[in-house]
Parts: structure tokens; C-alpha cells; sequence
């Protein structure tokens, strides 16, 4: 598909993701691969028959996630998603139909594939792709030959406008007031506006006046991360604080963690957790070796 003179199509991920997302998120995942050994990244994956089915077929269509460099997410509250991936050859439709079929034909154990089960994927003018399974669909749009989006129905015309360069991506004001607490150079980050209590994780603790979040890690000699959470009033972020210091205390499941690995006990005292005014702050600083005892093997640049 032709783009006129005046349209410039988007470079990197982050410019895929629709404005409309209360959460945004981005992995540079070339430099994770370039220090953590890509089967220490899919061996807890790997224990679900699903993604270890997923990963299988993509690895056998030369679409490996250890071969991509960036991916940006987007999220909003209306369970809107795009995932924009960028890596060598990841443009390339037929390596996405190849992947469909891949899955279209595995078997985890005692479930067997059933025709209504099975992955789809159909190509429109060499540029929009359709991934359909048991009723639900995905839709990709192909960028280039190294960059590829894919969002659910909600944001289909949304990032196909930004792919095309017919819009230009916009952050929300929200957004764009925590994108400055970034520390230049993060292997991976997400910011944004904290999900109501119905899109948090099962079994994540309550977090009563939460607005908005920062969170920001860099691998390089280790791990350095750090989770800001904004709250409504001070006494809510000390209360969150309080409810989790006692985690990494003695009898917490961290000392637990260290008790059955070789993590440090450097490692377990070098996760902070601190609030001031309406601020919560929890800070994780570990080494290569306490990354190695949590089994993330840590190697040297290539």
C-alpha cells in the first residue's frame, strides 16, 4: 500500500499505540536478549502447554521474541490492546500465516486440537492481516518488513491509521506528565493510570486511592528497578507501605525466596520500600549473581 509524500509511516512501536491507551508500555528486548540467555526468558513460559505451543510455532516461522528488538503495549480501561512489535522479518505476512498454521496443528497434552480451535490468519492487499480462533479475531497491520502491529477490534482503525501515517500518535495529558520520570536508556518500562480493581492481576493486593504508576528497570551489571505509585492522600501511599514492608522482613516470602536459592543476602536488603506525601515508592537493586540464583542467568554483552 502506497503512502503519498506527505505521510510519513511510523519508525518505532511506541508510535503505533493509540492515544487513546491509559497504560503504555515498552521492552527493548535486543538488550535484554544481548545479557540473559533467551531459554532462562521462556523456561516459566514454557511450563504453560499454551505459550510453550505459541513460542514452538513461532520460533519455527523465524518469528522468535528473542529476535525482536522492541515491543510497545497499550492498554485501556475498555479492554482496548495493541502490541506493536519491531525485529527482523517480523513485517513479513507469510511468516505470521506459517505461525497459524503451526498452531493450528499442536496438541498440548489431553486436549486435542479441534477445527474450532484453530489459528487463521488471512492476508488483505499484502498489508492487513486477520488472525481469527474460536470467534475472537486479531488484526495486524504490516508497517514494514521489520515492524508490525496487532490490536483487537476496538483499535483496528486506530493503529491502522497511525500505520499508514494518515494520523500522527498524540499522548493523553495524563500520560505525558509521568513520561519525563523516565530514566534515560530503560530496558523496559509502563506508565499510566492504575486499572480499576476488575483489570488488576488475580490476586494482586488492593490499592485503595491509586491514580497513576511509573515503573522502570535497567539490566546492565544487574538488575535496577523501581515502581512509583501516585495516591489520592498521603495516608493511603503510607498505607501502602506499611502493608508491604512486612513482606520483606525477616519472615517475609523474599527471605523465604533467599532462603531456597542462592540469592544474597545483599539482594534481599537491597529492596526499599518507602512513601512520602502521596508518593509510594519501591526500589529492587540485584546483582548478575542474585539474578543468576533466581534463575536468569546472566551473560556478557554480544
Amino acid at each position: 500500500m502506497a503512502v503519498s509524500a506527505c505521510q510519513r509511516p511510523p519508525k518505532q512501536p511506541l508510535e503505533l499505540i493509540p492515544t487513546g491507551a491509559d497504560v503504555l508500555a515498552q521492552i527493548d528486548v535486543a538488550s535484554i536478549a544481548a545479557r540473559v540467555h533467551p531459554d532462562a526468558l521462556a523456561r516459566p513460559l514454557s511450563r504453560e502447554p499454551l505459550a510453550a505451543a505459541v513460542f514452538t510455532a513461532l520460533a519455527e516461522c523465524e518469528l522468535p521474541p528473542a529476535r525482536w528488538t522492541r515491543v510497545a503495549i497499550g492498554l485501556d480501561d475498555d479492554r482496548g490492546l495493541a502490541l506493536a512489535i519491531a525485529g527482523p522479518g517480523v513485517g513479513q505476512p507469510a511468516r505470521w500465516r506459517c505461525a497459524a498454521e503451526r498452531l493450528g496443528t499442536a496438541t498440548t497434552p489431553g486436549d486435542p486440537p479441534h477445527a474450532a480451535d484453530r489459528v487463521r490468519v488471512t492476508v488483505e492487499r499484502e498489508q492487513y492481516l486477520v488472525a481469527e480462533q474460536a470467534g475472537g479475531r486479531a488484526f495486524g497491520v504490516v508497517v514494514g518488513p521489520d515492524l508490525v502491529v496487532w490490536s483487537d477490534a476496538a483499535w483496528v482503525d486506530a493503529t491502522r491509521a497511525l500505520a499508514t501515517g494518515r494520523t500522527k500518535r498524540a499522548s493523553p495529558p495524563e500520560l505525558a506528565k509521568l513520561t519525563p520520570r523516565l530514566r534515560p536508556h530503560a530496558t523496559a518500562w509502563a506508565l499510566g493510570r492504575v486499572p480499576p480493581p476488575e483489570r488488576t492481576l488475580p490476586g494482586a493486593p488492593p490499592a485503595d486511592g491509586a491514580l497513576t504508576f511509573v515503573f522502570q528497570g535497567k539490566l546492565d551489571r544487574g538488575l535496577s528497578a523501581s515502581l512509583e505509585v501516585d495516591f489520592e492522600t498521603p495516608a493511603q501511599a503510607a498505607a501502602a507501605a506499611g502493608e508491604l514492608r512486612p513482606l520483606l522482613g525477616a519472615s517475609g516470602w523474599l527471605s523465604r525466596l533467599g532462603a531456597h536459592t542462592d540469592l544474597a543476602s545483599s539482594g534481599l536488603d537491597a529492596v526499599r520500600v518507602e512513601a512520602e506525601g502521596t508518593k509510594f515508592r519501591l526500589d529492587v537493586e540485584l546483582s548478575d549473581h542474585d539474578l543468576a540464583a533466581l534463575s536468569l542467568p546472566a551473560e556478557p554483552a554480544r
